[in-house]
């Protein structure tokens, strides 16, 4: 099949103005330090709704617990004196890898995709920032 279109992409643009973790970076350094996985989770979680059972719920908050112990190991080459750069880093280890991977494929059979926030180049960039102008995306007017 021919693909005909380009599609640039605005995704991961959250990175570089780290909005999604502040909640985190409020506790961040003691939760990383005593890799406090429940704090963890609900610092980053955010309920809209109750859709499941209680059951249901309570058994999906335990598997969320179990499998996101393995963070702690993939990111120990990250000090706790870094709050920032470790969540900088838990975005873009995690983010981009799980986030648009899965649906990727049917948009690759249609088109060429391209998106400049999860470009390696822009991201070492952003991670290299003073951790004052990624907030929110200062830099911007720096």
């Amino acid at each position: 099949m021919k693909r005909a279109y380009l599609i640039q992409d605005g995704g991961f643009g959250e990175i570089g103005r780290r909005q999604y973790l502040n909640r985190f970076l409020l506790n961040g350094k003691k939760i990383i330090a005593h890799q406090k996985t429940e704090e963890f989770v609900n610092a980053l979680r955010i309920i809209k709704a109750d859709v499941f059972q209680p059951c249901f719920e309570k058994e999906l908050s335990e598997k969320l617990l179990i499998e996101s112990e393995f963070v702690w190991e993939n990111m120990r080459d990250i000090s706790s004196n870094q709050k920032e750069l470790w969540a900088d880093m838990f975005m873009t280890r995690f983010k981009i890898p799980n986030g648009y991977s899965y649906g990727q494929h049917c948009l690759d059979q249609y088109s060429v995709a391209y998106m400049p926030f999860a470009q390696p180049s822009l991201l070492r960039l952003l991670l290299a920032l003073n951790p004052r102008l990624n907030k929110m995306a200062n830099y911007i007017d720096q």
